[in-house]
């Protein structure tokens, strides 16, 4: 009796690990499947390389690696080198994912090189079976990040975390959060120090798109964020939304403290000549509007420069 038991607990489990095993394999190979159909594709704007996908993590986990994977924009001159991505998920979850980006990233955008280098650069994404946009979160958190670019300019920060997820009561309007804490921000060319500060932006964004065939693209954001420096607070707050493919909108800033010392910053930056600097940080006003006229920014007309060609969209 014994060894019919025992045959049997030993047949029960083999039969176990074999489907298990089975199950393992063909999900990761769909996984494997999916991700890799969906770089080799032809896009009009993007485009993906990479040396390599390989998957691992048996038994519970599908760990997706792809190699030295780089994304092109074709029209903007934008070249993200990510190197190695990691894509970590529990076998048995479809929805929930796990993202691992390496420590060290180089992007080129508009000419200017960008190096990021962070301690912790990982986000957690979770997504829905329901149609119209499959989001049901998106996380980004970064510790001790540090970004250098050809320009000359430094960034430092402590962390930051981003977070997007949708409205309950509209899943196409969706909320959004940004904090980055113990930023410092300055430039060997000019001589530029900024004291560390912090930034904390919220907000929502309308996306059209629900339908599986369309492109995913911006409609409208709403938001309002606030900058803490040491010589003075700056709060932004707006509504930005698309026509024409192109932003249009207004902005409010609200200065607090000694706000010569913004338009320092917009000088030193280039923003601002000297005539215009001298000029504009004696008038005596707190609250400034800047005007978005198709993807053009205005500010009192002393400044006016493209910010965007269009909202982005995402196919």
């Amino acid at each position: 009796m014994r060894r019919n038991k025992l045959f049997i607990l030993v047949v029960s489990i083999t039969l176990l690990s074999v489907g298990w095993s089975i199950f393992w394999f063909v999900r990761g190979n769909i996984t494997e499947s999916f991700v890799q159909s969906y770089l080799d594709s032809e896009y009009d704007d993007w485009d993906f390389d990479y040396s390599d996908i390989s998957i691992r993590g048996f038994p519970n986990r599908t760990d997706l690696r792809i190699h030295d994977l780089r994304i092109t924009n074709r029209h903007n001159a934008t070249d993200l080198m990510l190197g190695d991505l990691n894509i970590l998920s529990l076998v048995y979850n479809w929805n929930d994912f796990i993202v691992v980006f390496a420590p060290l990233q180089s992007t080129l955008i508009g000419g200017v090189e960008y190096i990021v280098d962070s301690d912790y650069p990982r986000s957690s994404l979770s997504l829905n079976n329901r149609s119209g946009i499959p989001l049901n979160s998106f996380i980004t958190e970064i510790k001790e990040t540090s970004v250098t670019t050809s320009k000359e300019t430094n960034l430092n920060l402590d962390s930051g975390l981003f977070a997007i997820k949708p409205d309950e009561t509209d899943p196409d309007t969706f909320r959004v959060h940004l904090n980055l804490n113990d930023i410092a921000l300055s430039n060997t060319r000019t001589q530029l120090a900024l004291e560390p500060f912090d930034f904390i932006g919220g907000g929502e964004l309308l996306l059209s798109g629900s339908d599986p065939s369309q492109c995913i693209s911006i409609e409208e954001v709403d938001f309002s964020s606030k900058f803490v420096f040491e010589e003075f607070d700056l709060q932004l707050e707006g509504e930005i939304k698309n026509e024409f493919d192109l932003p249009n909108g207004s902005l409010v800033i609200n200065l607090v403290g000694e706000k010569v010392k913004f338009f320092e910053l917009l000088e030193t930056i280039g923003l601002l000549s000297q005539a215009q600097f001298a000029l504009i940080s004696r008038l005596p006003i707190d609250s400034y509007e800047v005007q978005i006229v198709d993807g053009n920014i205005k500010l009192l007309n002393f400044i006016d420069f493209k910010i965007f060609d269009s909202f982005p969209e995402f196919c």
